[in-house]
């Protein structure tokens, strides 16, 4: 969901490229997966997800679904393209290649930009049998209001290492940008992995983004920066073959 950013010419149909993410010393020093439940957390956890780009650029919400869903669901294929068919019924998205409904945002009709498949959503958990819960009440199905006792609408880092090391699930969180000119544009990310580094900033967090890019960031900016505010997160994601704790 980060207009300009991107240049898609179009969606193909159930053949995502996963993108390998650069060499990190971190997954080459450390195991990936956690031990199945924990009372203390390691310095760091990285879980194995490929990093995979949203085929149109508003369709962060359908790539980070499908990172999720498909680590979560032993590597069953969750398409981009047919997450938007669910929760854009009628349109035909990506019905053959590179189809008009799924072409740029900022090549619609007139210049209006108003493609019917390439809109902004919620990763479509219902219609795959998964359910998370948000820090804020959307009122989606498939996503449980689950407020943190802090008050806060963003994990703090001890609840993201439960998630990702003790859980060994993901988290998917939103930025809302806060940048001159640009009103109302938001973005849905992966936290897949942290470390906890003394001599650096201290606490880390792995973010895969749907578009196109591997980071590791301060956990203080996973919270707030300079051009965001932090809006949600989804968490505790359960489907039918992940684990349930």
């Amino acid at each position: 969901m980060m207009i300009g950013l991107m240049a898609f010419m179009g969606c193909t149909r159930c053949t995502p490229e996963p993108v390998t993410p650069p060499v990190n010393p971190l997954t080459q020093t450390h195991l990936a997966n956690a031990p199945d439940g924990c009372s203390s957390y390691p310095d760091t956890t990285v879980l194995p997800i490929n990093l995979i780009g949203e085929q149109a650029t508003q369709w962060c919400w359908a790539a980070s679904g499908e990172m999720c869903m498909e680590f979560l669901n032993g590597g069953t294929k969750i398409c981009q393209c047919d997450q938007a068919n669910n929760l854009f019924p009628g349109n035909g998205c990506c019905v053959g290649n590179n189809p008009p409904a799924c072409d740029l945002f900022l090549l619609g009709p007139s210049g209006s930009g108003d493609w019917p498949c390439n809109h902004v959503n919620w990763p479509d958990f219902k219609d795959y049998s998964f359910t998370a819960q948000s820090t804020v009440d959307i009122g989606v199905s498939g996503f449980t209001y689950g407020p943190l006792a802090s008050g806060q609408n963003y994990l703090s880092f001890p609840d993201l290492q439960n998630q990702i090391s003790c859980k060994r699930k993901p988290v998917i969180f939103m930025w809302q940008w806060n940048i001159s000119g640009i009103t109302d544009q938001a973005h849905l990310m992966v936290a897949y992995g942290y470390e906890v580094n003394d001599s650096l900033e201290g606490q880390w967090v792995l973010v895969n983004d749907p578009a196109k890019t591997y980071d590791i960031i301060p956990y203080s900016l996973y919270v707030t920066g300079s051009d965001h505010n932090h809006y949600l997160d989804f968490y505790n994601i359960t489907g039918p073959a992940s684990p349930s704790f």
